[in-house]
């Protein structure tokens, strides 16, 4: 993987115009260890594609989340990513939709989301915004991605990084029911 890895960013950059992608691809491979511990960037952009990263920034965030040794490494990744406007809201949607991914509820979203809202109101905001349109697809939604929602919302609630307020909705959804 780390000869892949190694081709990766004139690959990426290749087939996109981005560097956003590339510069997190090259992170990862500059942080790679020979023993094999981190997942070469090229399993990670196969993965990335699997989930339907379509855009160069999402799989930049993707990378950069799925790359890192913990939520530290991980929250400085994504904040030194180059995104510009709205793109920058691509990060937490990103984050939530990896959460919802997972056969079950891995804590290591919880603390990501709440770095990432402690250093910015805008990620924040997102955050309850992407929350908010999780709960309006709860009635088509498989049950495991609904534990993992829970555990995150539950996580934010308690670690104060969302409001109570954050769980308005959910007396909406009781009528979908």
């Amino acid at each position: 993987t780390d000869a892949a890895a190694g081709l990766l960013p004139g690959l990426l950059v290749e087939h996109t115009h981005n560097t956003a992608a590339a510069a997190a691809a090259d992170d990862l491979h500059d942080n790679q260890t020979g023993d094999g511990a981190a997942v070469g960037a090229a399993q990670l952009l196969q993965m990335a594609a699997g989930m339907r990263m379509t855009t160069d920034a999402r799989r930049a965030v993707f990378v950069a989340i799925m790359g890192s040794e913990d939520c530290a490494e991980a929250s400085e990744k994504l904040l030194r990513l180059p995104l510009k406007g709205d793109q920058s809201r691509e990060i937490i949607r990103v984050l939530v939709e990896c959460c919802l991914q997972e056969a079950r509820y891995n804590p290591y979203y919880g603390h990501l989301a709440a770095r990432l809202a402690a250093v910015s109101k805008s990620h924040k905001v997102t955050l309850q915004y992407c929350i908010w349109d999780q709960w309006k697809e709860v009635g088509s939604t498989e049950p495991r991605r609904l534990v993992c929602l829970a555990g995150l919302v539950g996580h934010c609630c308690a670690s104060f990084v969302l409001p109570l307020s954050a769980l308005k909705p959910v007396s909406e959804v009781d009528n979908l029911l």
